[in-house]
């Protein structure tokens, strides 16, 4: 289970490589300055940079804390604008590649390995998630790195820099995304399975890992709350398995994006995920036979692993916990398995032959990638939020506007302007955060150490949230309503109507109640549209009211 030294490899393998990142770096960066969206919001300063409004967002997100954490930092010494914001996730992105290189070449051989970390290279679900500045990049990477670690380990390797690179890799994979807890399980059964003199300290690796994580999530529980579901997630079944691996890790999405036409046809995505479901299974098949005296069914086990918990999930009566992305880190086992499929012939020709379909293969999908960035594929695209805040903020008045949007979460407008807010947000959830309160003065009391200490922080916590809250409420000059919150047409009583007001709407949104939509405005005889504007896959108006 060595790997090759050294002084075996060929001296154009660090070219090579460096000409591999440089083909996924191009490839990257178109789209990597676009606007950010609304899940992006959540590590940038807007929801984490003063530590007031961090420690809020800590108590409701559905993530764990580190890359939150790590955000805080980040942001404070480089700033949260777009490349800034999104560059951890780049350099995760483009380290994974060599990292997928160096963990398949131990598992198989070094031909399956440069076409396993080519295929990241163009994954176009890879190229998106690098491009983001959310934790899925870096969590895939991090996760990358524990297997590199790991397998130092099994072969081996002398030192402790290994185990404790396994260790905090492993510590921070998890504290990233919780679903990564069920490797705590896996890795110490396969060195257990492969009798490694370091399966104790593997095993109390986990434990120690475990205990922590008991240790903020139990408080957490308690106190706050742990979202075991959302309205975005769902089941995951055999159906989405097969979507998963032979649509979104295959294609990328790309021939049938949502709400589009299918592209070449609807035989064509069936066709293309036929192919890949064949030679997937055929690259399974030779990983469990032909490469035993490497593991190679541990690619198969590991593979399986963050599929089958989710598949378990339903069976336990959750069935609102999934999302592709939340299985991103399944992407390298299943890139490994294709690349043993279309490359490991015992013919030269063969070989030559599975190489050139499997480009071509390739070249399709990231060809409709590029082309339909205005579509959704992979997830939502990117809408000009930038451009629009930009003309908003030309266009307006001097004196305090109102914009109302049928789009659920129009955050990224206070983003790109700070005197922008949203009605929803600075309204808070102020009986939430007293019960918290009263929870914490029920269990530690009100006086003395620790109850008093604690509860008169947390209530000077809350009193500094709503002096910013205050603050912005007070500075700002364009108030933003959803339509789901407030309607224009049929305002609260004491509202004063405005006489001119905003409207927004996203094109590529799913259509919400008829009641509630931006249409239904425009249509409305007791309002002039005196402005319209386009942007990438958004509209912006402007509305008069007519007097009766």
């Amino acid at each position: 289970m060595s790997l090759q030294t050294a002084t075996n490899r060929p001296w154009w393998r660090m070219p090579a490589m460096l000409g591999l990142l440089a083909l996924a770096l191009l490839l990257r960066l178109p789209g990597y300055t676009e606007s950010v969206w609304f899940d992006e919001l959540f590590t940038s300063n807007l929801r984490i940079g003063e530590p007031i409004i961090l420690a809020k967002t800590l108590a409701n997100d559905i993530h764990p804390p580190l890359y939150f954490l790590f955000m805080h930092v980040w942001n404070a010494i480089f700033g949260d604008g777009e490349v800034w914001l999104r560059l951890p996730a780049m350099l995760a992105g483009l380290m994974s590649i060599v990292l997928l290189f160096r963990v398949t070449e131990f598992w198989t051989n070094p031909r399956i390995a440069w076409v396993a970390a080519a295929l990241m290279a163009v994954s176009p679900v890879h190229i998106w998630y690098s491009q983001e500045g959310r934790p899925y990049s870096v969590n895939l990477f991090l996760m990358l790195l524990t297997l590199l670690a790991f397998q130092k380990l099994m072969a081996g390797t002398p030192g402790k820099r290994w185990f404790w690179t396994y260790a905090l890799a492993l510590f921070a994979v998890v504290f990233t995304h919780y679903y990564m807890a069920t490797f705590l399980f896996v890795l110490p059964a396969l060195a257990k399975f492969a009798r490694s003199p370091h399966f104790k300290r593997l095993a109390i690796t986990t434990v120690v890992i475990l205990g922590i994580l008991a240790c903020y999530i139990v408080p957490k529980a308690y106190f706050s709350s742990i979202p075991t579901g959302s309205q975005h997630l769902r089941a995951f079944t055999l159906p989405e398995a097969w979507n998963l691996l032979f649509n979104w890790f295959w294609i990328g999405n790309t021939f049938t994006p949502k709400g589009g036409t299918a592209l070449f046809g609807a035989y064509v995505p069936v066709l293309l995920q036929g192919l890949g479901a064949a030679f997937f299974l055929r690259g399974a098949w030779i990983l469990a036979t032909r490469f035993q005296d490497r593991h190679g069914w541990q690619v198969l086990l590991l593979l399986l692993t963050l599929p089958g918990f989710l598949f378990l999930l339903p069976l336990l009566g959750k069935d609102a916990t999934y999302i592709e992305r939340s299985a991103l880190p399944a992407l390298p086992f299943f890139l490994m398995v294709i690349a043993t499929g279309f490359t490991n012939f015992g013919h030269p020709k063969q070989t030559r032959m599975g190489l050139t379909a499997l480009g071509i293969l390739c070249v399709l999908p990231l060809a409709a990638f590029f082309t339909q960035r205005d579509a959704w594929t992979i997830y939502k695209p990117n809408p000009g939020w930038r451009e629009a805040t930009a003309y908003i903020v030309e266009n307006k008045g001097s004196e305090r506007e109102v914009l109302y949007t049928e789009y659920m979460t129009p955050s990224a407008l206070t983003y790109y302007e700070s005197t922008f807010r949203e009605a929803k947000v600075l309204a808070g959830n102020d009986d939430k955060i007293e019960r918290l309160i009263t929870r914490l003065e029920g269990t530690l009391g009100t006086e003395g150490f620790p109850g008093g200490t604690i509860t008169g922080f947390a209530r000077d916590l809350i009193n500094e949230f709503n002096a910013k809250t205050e603050e912005y409420r007070t500075n700002m000059t364009l108030e933003v309503h959803g339509l789901d919150y407030q309607d224009p047409l049929n305002l609260p009583e004491g509202v004063a109507p405005a006489e001119e007001f905003w409207g927004l709407r996203l094109q590529h949104e799913p259509q919400p109640d008829p009641n509630k939509t931006m249409q239904r405005l425009i249509d409305d005889p007791s309002l002039e549209l005196i402005d319209h504007q386009k942007f990438r896959v958004m509209e912006v108006f402007r509305f008069r009211r007519i007097a009766p």
